[in-house]
């Protein structure tokens, strides 16, 4: 539940303070408007997809004592994707530090879904 939480707070920063610095970034280096309009909408996207992988993830956690294995396998898929974009962000040979954040939440799913007892 916490890494979901986590996720969710991640949205603020993100779309509030991350889609003004991009669009003021596109506006300084006079990038053509088609890669200012898809980098924009990509940003929208990717903030929204963070915000409900975060309320996914809070109720897979949520219902973690009385849950089946299909919320397990859940739990599991969505805790490893969102640890190995981290990892593959951090050590991408372009690398970017900063997405080894997202490993703390992807971890705090995936772990409890790795030792949880039927």
């Amino acid at each position: 539940m916490v890494g979901g939480i986590l996720l969710m707070l991640f949205f603020i920063p993100h779309f509030f303070l991350g889609y003004p610095a991009v669009s003021d970034l596109l506006r300084k280096e006079n990038a053509d408007a088609d890669l200012t309009f898809s980098v924009q909408n990509i940003w929208i996207f990717s903030s929204i997809t963070m915000l409900l992988c975060g309320i996914w993830a809070t109720f897979l956690g949520y219902h973690a004592l009385k849950t089946n294995s299909r919320k397990r396998l859940e739990q599991l898929l969505l805790g490893l994707g969102i640890t190995l974009f981290a990892l593959i962000g951090w050590l991408h040979p372009f690398s970017n530090w900063q997405l080894f954040i997202f490993f703390f939440p992807g971890l705090l799913i995936l772990v409890p879904g790795l030792f949880r007892q039927h």
